[in-house]
């Protein structure tokens, strides 16, 4: 590899549970062609539980693992990029278990609304109405669906333009963060979480 030559990076990190250690997350990380696997478990506070070092490169392969390949692969900018992934994948399991329960409501609630009033002019959607749009959004961005807001408009039985516009509205009014530019994405604000777990406790103390 040359100086002027960049080597191909990229890093995946999901939860697992391993029968010998239980909960945890594992780790991918591809660098120049070789595969990097490391574990942690769930309560661990400092480096990787196990790390594999592989390849399916021949040349690689016939040359085995040396210290520069050691040297080589960043485990100090992979462990910060690990670090950010699971904290995502947290915020992400926490958001799950808050909308779960939410999503019949949420479906029967926006059908019930728009079915009660189709055009409500200036006075707009109830607040409820906003939380219901972001918690089957998320649902689907959850779920890795490709197309999120097809997905929503076909659920309620609406149209694409009406589901994306109910979607932006729920943005503005403070239940759904930004996403990228032109891309789908976002998650549920502070405040449609904590409107949800009042729901849910609501209803277990009913």
């Amino acid at each position: 590899m040359t100086k002027q030559e960049e080597p191909h990076t990229h890093t995946h990190a999901r939860e697992e549970v391993r029968p010998e250690q239980g909960p945890g997350y594992h780790l991918q990380h591809w660098y120049d062609g070789w595969q990097v696997d490391m574990w942690w478990s769930s309560n661990s506070t400092g480096g990787p539980t196990e790390l594999r070092i592989t390849t399916n490169d021949p040349e690689l392969m016939a040359r085995g693992i040396t210290t520069g390949t050691l040297r080589s692969i960043p485990l100090a900018d992979i462990a910060r990029e690990l670090k950010s992934d699971l904290q995502r994948l947290s915020r992400e399991q926490d958001i799950f278990h808050v909308l779960e329960p939410r999503t019949d409501w949420a479906m029967r609630h926006i059908r019930q609304t728009v079915k009660d009033n189709p055009k409500p002019g200036r006075t707009g959607r109830p607040e409820s109405f906003h939380l219901a749009i972001a918690v089957l959004y998320v649902w689907y961005v959850l779920m890795r669906e490709p197309n999120p807001v097809q997905d929503l408009a076909e659920i309620v039985g609406a149209d694409r333009r009406a589901a994306a516009n109910w979607i932006s509205l729920a943005r503005k009014n403070g239940m759904l963060t930004e996403a990228a530019e032109r891309q789908s994405g976002g998650t549920l604000t502070d405040k449609a979480v904590s409107l949800l777990k009042a729901m849910n406790e609501s209803e277990e103390t009913n």
